[in-house]
């Protein structure tokens, strides 16, 4: 099983992505005035001046928007907070079998890129003690649109890591706490959220499902202790801004953490703050099933 988590973890994600655009900027702007310098050089054309500058602007251009289209895309739409129909159905399902989280693998590999992410072993083996930390957004062709993870740590763990001393790269199969204990966690982490195709009409639709379902899985598997607190990183500034519109508040900044990634939280036990955010992403029921209420009617029908 090939599984990949959903945000890459490293010291500076903007620098890496930029180091990844230029390096294949340069690379195929070499091939193709290469290609092109090759190609004239068996045809009876001089090539003047002007000319080559043409040829050189061309190369230039073409060779920036095929780098551009091999860049990491955003993982999330910013701006989504505004309902924008629910005349398609989705369903969140958790926890995901084989064949989902195989998707998602390759989700995380399309929006991520050459970006450093966290050894698949070591997310398989945190999926193997807690099948329940990865949710996914399926569409009515059973394709994987989107999903997040949520990881129950040790508080030992977190400690360290609310602190800027551990980073996700260090979290092991010990750190992450299985079902029967993780209910009882108050402090989570939300590794990542990632939607398909940031920016498109149907993206925004998804980005409601994720944030609406995961509210709904918070509630169904931590239920709400009389204390718990919700960590993520916002890696970007896209991130950030999301973070922000929820009720997140900076904890940490990036510079002074050791994966230069800022750390925010939310309190979930407040009630008011709970009410503000499920205000602003709307209900989704009946655009977005849940996996884990369709197995409670199917018991109570079994039952009965």
């Amino acid at each position: 099983m090939n599984i990949v988590p959903v945000k890459p973890s490293g010291t500076s994600k903007r620098v890496t992505i930029r180091k990844e655009f230029l390096k294949d900027w340069g690379v195929s702007f070499a091939a193709s005035v290469g290609t092109v310098s090759g190609f004239f050089a068996f045809m009876p054309v001089s090539l003047t001046l002007a000319r080559s500058s043409i040829i050189f602007a061309c190369c230039l251009v073409a060779s920036g928007l095929f780098a551009h289209r091999r860049s990491p895309k955003h993982q999330f739409p910013p701006d989504e907070a505004t309902p924008v129909g629910t005349n398609t159905r989705c369903r969140l399902v958790c926890p995901a079998d084989r064949g989902l989280a195989e998707q998602a693998s390759h989700l995380a590999h399309e929006i991520f890129g050459n970006l450093g992410i966290i050894p698949t072993e070591r997310y398989e083996s945190w999926l193997v003690k807690n099948p329940n930390i990865l949710a996914c957004l399926v569409n009515s062709s059973g394709e994987v649109v989107g999903y997040f993870d949520v990881l129950p740590l040790r508080s030992d763990f977190m400690e360290g890591f609310i602190r800027g001393t551990l980073t996700e790269l260090d979290i092991r199969h010990e750190d992450i706490l299985p079902p029967q204990h993780a209910r009882r966690c108050k402090r989570l982490y939300i590794a990542g959220i990632v939607v398909r195709d940031s920016g498109s009409y149907t993206a925004r639709r998804h980005a409601k499902h994720l944030m609406w379902g995961l509210l709904q899985y918070l509630d169904h598997f931590y239920g709400a202790p009389s204390e718990r607190h919700v960590y993520a990183s916002g890696g970007t500034k896209e991130g950030r801004q999301i973070l922000q519109r929820f009720g997140f508040q900076l904890v940490q900044e990036a510079s002074v953490r050791r994966d230069k990634q800022a750390l925010y939280v939310v309190s979930m036990s407040n009630p008011e703050t709970v009410e503000n955010v499920a205000a602003d992403v709307g209900n989704w029921a009946e655009a977005c099933r849940l996996s884990w209420q369709e197995r409670n009617k199917s018991s109570v029908r079994m039952l009965a």
